[in-house]
């Protein structure tokens, strides 16, 4: 058996009884999600039917799939479980207002029959993509072996690309809500670099401490993530303490996995770090919010006493709704409401603005405005001039670039590549085990955003090959290093 299918069809004890457990979960779930919709007036019956289909094509994937938790196809499933499953019983039961019900002057009517149409179309992407990932069967095995520098330089270099990043992002106005035009032009050419350096060092500071089984330099490490998500916030920015989270978790995951067996002192400081981090995300999710809107929005500046201004109103433990908080994070799951809203407004033909009837091509290069533009100002009527926009997920976006078969091919597509990636992280995994850096970035900033957000064209582009080069020149400096020093 070649070592590609060898490393990639191994699974691990503890990911067959997790497996078991989300099996367990999800069909006790889905009975009750079947039962509630007997309560449920004037229901589309195609609604139960398209969620039963749901139910099964999941169960026989999570059955027969032969791949870990972290994997392309466990994230698409997880997350459109949340996105599209579970807010399908709550907009049919009525119990959930979908994010655009307040607050917005959208343009299109919707009811039973357009989200059990939404369903359907998220169906025929979550099959798409689901038949592409399983369409590829053989990764890329590169000649490139691990060269690592001193825990103590990357943590070094870390702070510093942290800290310049958060200064030119916060100085220039450059990836902050509320602002696409940064106060120097060109100011890309510095803002991808380092965003991206700072994560990929961060990262590899991370896993040599882990690789080295280093306490002292892991927990540096840890430290590093909670400083980058504090920054985020400070920068308007909610998800920074769940990108953290998910870069420590799949990265000491694959790590303990493939590479060193992480000590279990250390493991109790990188759950503890967690904790930290789950904390401070439910802590600064509604406040960041408040922010966001109060003072970046409004043209003030991003800072730290505007911050802690904010911060202050939230010192009362009992002003904090956790409930209103965890409804607000599910809300931010882009998912079915999203899509209902597409759906609508283009089954009722007010798409002016597309070609008609749906073009891949001509709307991929003649509308003008992103995906993620378009559904903001025209489906739900945000003024143009408010600099702001709303996840129209990877199912939308396509839809709105070619309707049901840019939905087909551009799922299909998607999960090829995943898969591709995926199987040849796996491959070269052994060899050079910084792979895992890449893929965890990978997996947390561009497939994330390209597949639930539906920010196709940027993060598809220029995330990804600032991510690609930015990676590769690390790479080549750590190789470049260690040949010098050894040849000494």
């Amino acid at each position: 058996m070649s070592s590609v299918k060898k490393t990639y069809r191994i699974v691990p004890v503890r990911d067959l009884k997790l497996r078991k457990i989300a099996i367990f979960i999800f069909i006790i779930i889905s009975f009750v999600g079947l039962i509630s919709f007997f309560w449920v007036p004037d229901l589309s019956l195609s609604i139960p039917f398209l969620y039963m289909i749901y139910v099964f094509i999941t169960l026989y994937t999570f059955r027969f799939a032969k791949n870990d938790i972290f994997s392309p196809l466990s994230f698409f499933i997880f997350f459109s479980f949340f996105g599209f499953s579970l807010k399908l019983l709550f907009l049919s039961i009525s119990l959930y207002e979908p994010f655009f019900a307040k607050g917005y002057h959208y343009n299109f009517q919707y009811n039973g029959s357009t989200i059990s149409l939404a369903f359907a179309v998220f169906l025929i992407g979550y099959v798409s993509f689901i038949i592409g990932f399983n369409a590829v069967k053989k990764g890329l095995k590169l000649k490139i072996y691990e060269r690592l520098a001193h825990p103590f330089m990357l943590t070094m270099l870390s702070v510093i690309l942290i800290i310049a990043s958060f200064y030119f992002r916060s100085r220039y106005l450059v990836g902050i809500p509320g602002y696409n035009v940064a106060l120097i032009e060109h100011a890309g050419y510095l803002y991808y670099p380092l965003l991206y350096g700072a994560i990929i060092v961060t990262d590899l500071a991370y896993y040599t401490a882990l690789v080295r089984n280093s306490r002292f330099y892991t927990i540096a490490g840890l430290l590093l993530f909670v400083l980058s998500a504090l920054l985020e916030a400070l920068l308007g920015w909610k998800g920074g303490s769940a990108i953290a989270i998910l870069l420590i978790l799949l990265i000491y995951y694959y790590v303990n996995q493939y590479k060193q067996h992480v000590r279990r002192v250390i493991s109790k400081y990188i759950i503890t770090i967690l904790l930290i981090l789950i904390f401070l995300f439910v802590l600064l999710y509604p406040v960041v919010t408040n922010y966001r809107y109060a003072v970046i929005i409004s043209g003030d500046k991003a800072d730290l006493s505007n911050f802690s201004i904010l911060l202050r109103e939230y010192k009362d433990v009992q002003s904090f709704d956790f409930s209103k908080t965890l409804l607000g994070v599910f809300g931010r799951f882009s998912g079915l409401d999203n899509l209902v809203g597409i759906v609508s407004y283009n089954q009722q033909g007010i798409s002016g603005h597309l070609a008609s009837p749906p073009s891949f091509f001509l709307n991929l290069f003649g509308m003008g405005i992103q995906p993620e533009q378009f559904y903001t100002w025209y489906i739900l009527g945000v003024d143009p001039n408010i600099i702001t926009t709303s996840a129209p997920t990877g199912w939308g976006a396509l839809y709105i670039y070619g309707g049901i078969i840019g939905v087909m091919i551009g799922m299909l597509l998607i999960g090829m590549l995943s898969k591709l990636l995926y199987l040849t992280f796996l491959t070269n995994i052994l060899r050079d085990g910084r792979w895992i850096i890449f893929y965890a970035i990978f997996m947390i900033k561009i497939f994330w955003p390209v597949v639930f957000e539906g920010t196709i064209v940027n993060y598809g582009t220029k995330h990804f090959i600032s991510l690609l080069v930015i990676y590769s020149l690390f790479i080549i400096m750590l190789n470049i290093l260690h040949q010098r020093l050894y040849a000494k």
